[in-house]
């Protein structure tokens, strides 16, 4: 369950106003300047991602332009990405990729990976994350105050490093549960001045198709012998889908699903699951439920009560491809 940064007018290093954005009254004020920032700043800038994936991590470089709520990426020339152009406008997510001359289009990341971190600190009772703030390092040339998130076991599963003038998120690491690095960002450069022009915001590309996230998921189930079961649910839009495993035996399918305040993932194996695997892939955070459909074993991983994901799990249908 585990890739960045939130409109109201004007630009430049103000910092945040006094607008909650539905976190708990006891969130630390450097966390809320954060919110209202990320929904607000206007920068471009340099940052390198990094994500591990099976037993390899991978690296890029992104070009950033942001406005508030809309944001660009683009890649450098000598990156395996080049030509590819992202750009989040309204809510959605249209990514081109040239060398198919393909638009896939899905919901925004950028707000849903703010709403991950909003579910951490809406945790209460015995799974409350604790916050450790303290602590800074320079991040593209800017002094940043380190902020962790500590679960109730005492392991850290992610840090963020805050600009405390903008509020502007430079660095951002999350981690599994032995404390592994399986994703990143950092800037390495920022101009809280940009020249940006509206059009930026925008993919004008005649006689490309237009793919979406079910049309992706559709493809590794064909591929990989799934059935095509989607969960079908008001509220949830499917984001992101992925194929893990080498063998037939071993393939799992995850569809990842955007509900508004938490993530929520559709698990599909052709055999059984291996518990301590799905536990891992789970996280500490997060609940399970499993049951069979049609030969198949699913799993919904979220974080809902079992009831919710039980009756979540009767919202998942077969589709009957024409």
């Amino acid at each position: 369950m585990a890739a960045v940064a939130l409109a109201q007018g004007g630009g430049g290093r103000r910092g945040g106003g006094p607008r909650n954005f539905g976190l708990p009254e006891d969130t630390h004020p450097l966390l809320k300047k954060a919110f209202a920032a990320s929904m607000r700043l206007r920068y471009s800038g340099e940052r390198i991602v990094t994500f591990r994936r099976g037993p390899e991590r991978r690296k890029h470089t992104e070009y950033v332009t942001k406005d508030g709520p809309r944001l660009r990426l683009e890649y450098p020339e000598d990156s395996i990405l080049a030509g590819q152009i992202v750009v989040e406008n309204k809510g959605e997510r249209f990514h081109y990729l040239p060398s198919v001359n393909e638009i896939h289009v899905s919901p925004a990341f950028f707000e849903n990976s703010f709403e991950r971190l909003k579910m951490l600190l809406k945790k209460d009772g015995e799974e409350k994350v604790k916050v450790e703030v303290g602590g800074s390092e320079t991040v593209a040339g800017i002094r940043a105050t380190t902020v962790a998130f500590r679960e109730p076991k005492g392991n850290i599963i992610q840090r963020i490093w805050i600009d405390e003038r903008s509020g502007m998120m430079l660095k951002r690491e999350m981690y599994d549960p032995v404390g592994t690095t399986v994703g990143s960002f950092e800037f390495t450069k920022v101009n809280f001045n940009p020249n940006i022009d509206p059009d930026d915001f925008k993919i004008n590309r005649p006689g490309s198709k237009v793919i979406t996230p079910e049309d992706i998921a559709a493809k590794y189930m064909r591929e990989n012998g799934m059935i095509m079961a989607f969960l079908k649910e008001r509220g949830y839009k499917l984001f992101a889908s992925r194929v893990m495993g080498r063998t037939s035996n071993s393939k799992v399918l995850i569809l990842s699903y955007q509900t508004g305040n938490a993530p929520l993932s559709l698990v599909q194996v052709a055999g059984s699951f291996n518990p301590e695997n799905l536990k891992r892939l789970a996280g500490p955070m997060f609940k399970i439920h499993t049951w069979t459909l049609q030969g198949r074993t699913f799993a919904l991983i979220g974080d809902k009560s079992e009831d919710d994901l039980k009756r979540l799990a009767d919202r998942v249908e077969v589709k009957r491809e024409s």
